[in-house]
């Protein structure tokens, strides 16, 4: 299987991530990040809705958010046009031993997705089996050492690493004509068509604590206010909550 990995021609990652890949003997593909730096207010008025992100967010993209979905929109044109399904990598991907058993059973499995999230930005990996307990998988196929199904709620998870059909790329090419939201709103893309399931465990991880993200500082300060109001959720409510989806899952299973 095809990978793609999403980098700035002058980044310091590269060499990085390609060591990462060439220890699991998996072909793989640089496509060149779009440089915030170099974009124009002419592209971005031509492909980016500013009401429309407003209306979602609250807010206006920053540029290096605008340069971010246009990268990922470069990767989707080229998995479309080669008509092959591949996976998505950004440069800061932490790849786990688990990661080449993925590929294989993405490439030889039959299923109906057009992506699957194969893992979570600014997620801890101590804090895996919290997360995994707090978002559990139903509807699920495949094995304990890895499987893929639905989640009860996509959230803004990151565009780390994820697996995309050719189908899925023409359909994310094609709900994105205009830029209407962050690239990694999972939910928006749901709620236009396209079949998104999660990875259990997760095979990529973001490096984060290394390799901060370019796009943090910028958005740092526009959403401040918001991380603010996420962080006082109060832990007995996402308790209850988590039990029940777990609840759920397990029954859903059982009913297959």
């Amino acid at each position: 299987m095809k990978i793609y990995i999403i980098s700035l021609e002058t980044s310091l990652r590269r060499s990085k991530i390609k060591e990462r890949l060439n220890e699991v003997n998996l072909d793989f593909e640089f496509i060149s990040a779009v440089d915030k730096n170099s974009i124009t207010e002419n592209e971005i008025n031509a492909l980016y809705n500013a009401e429309e992100c407003k209306r979602r967010h609250g807010r206006d993209l920053v540029k290096a958010e605008i340069a971010c979905f246009m990268s990922h929109i470069k990767a989707w044109h080229k998995i479309a046009d080669q008509n092959e399904c591949a996976i998505i990598l950004e440069d800061d991907a932490i790849l786990t031993s688990e990661f080449k058993l993925a590929t294989d059973f993405l490439r030889k499995t039959q299923h109906d997705n057009d992506v699957v999230l194969l893992g979570r930005s600014k997620q801890r990996i101590d804090d895996e089996k919290k997360h995994y307990f707090h978002n559990p998988i139903f509807n699920k196929i495949g094995t304990r050492k890895f499987a893929i199904g639905e989640v009860f709620k996509l959230w803004t998870s990151g565009m780390v690493g994820y697996y995309v059909t050719s189908i899925g790329a023409k359909k994310l090419i094609k709900i994105n004509n205009k830029i209407k939201c962050v690239s990694d709103d999972w939910s928006y893309h749901a709620e236009n068509g396209i079949i998104i399931n999660e990875a259990r465990p997760y095979v990529v991880w973001e490096d984060f604590d290394n390799m901060p993200s370019n796009i943090e500082s910028e958005r740092s300060s526009v959403t401040k206010k918001r991380n603010i109001i996420i962080s006082t959720a109060l832990p007995p409510a996402r308790m209850v909550r988590a039990l029940y989806r777990n609840l759920m899952a397990n029954f859903k299973q059982h009913k297959q």
